[in-house]
């Protein structure tokens, strides 16, 4: 019997089924569309006297009791995890994408992970703190 990996996917995605012993994407597999699921609101279902109240990570929708909120320029967001926080707050670096998780630098409007990519993008004069 080969071993399966057990994978997360998001709601709608196609998941391809297999038949013991046939490799993915060979004559015996067929995709299977997963129905959509339903978001629910989990603050209007009734709750337990003590129980946590569960908060929805706006990133990845999880209902979490140990959520947090981070306010920013007067708007409220809820993460369940800094991962999601930063994939969703931290400003990318203009010449490769990546996220800026220290202080980064700026200069014209555009953010930069390190002083090679400002460099990369015709900024000079700007330096890493060594």
């Amino acid at each position: 019997m080969i071993p399966r990996k057990r994978t997360r996917r998001r709601s709608g995605e196609a998941v391809a089924a297999t038949s013991v012993g046939t490799a993915p994407g060979s004559p015996g597999t067929a995709a299977i569309q997963e129905p959509p699921r339903q978001r629910v609101d989990t603050a209007a279902l009734p709750r337990p006297e003590g129980a946590p109240v569960l908060r929805v990570c706006e990133v990845c929708g999880n209902d979490y009791d140990k959520a947090f909120e981070i306010v920013r320029y007067g708007r409220s967001h809820v993460f369940d995890c800094f991962e999601c926080a930063i994939h969703a707050l931290a400003p990318s670096c203009s010449h490769c994408g990546c996220r800026i998780l220290g202080h980064g630098m700026e200069s014209a409007g555009q953010m930069f992970c390190c002083a090679h990519c400002a460099q990369a993008r015709g900024i000079a004069g700007l330096k890493d703190r060594s």
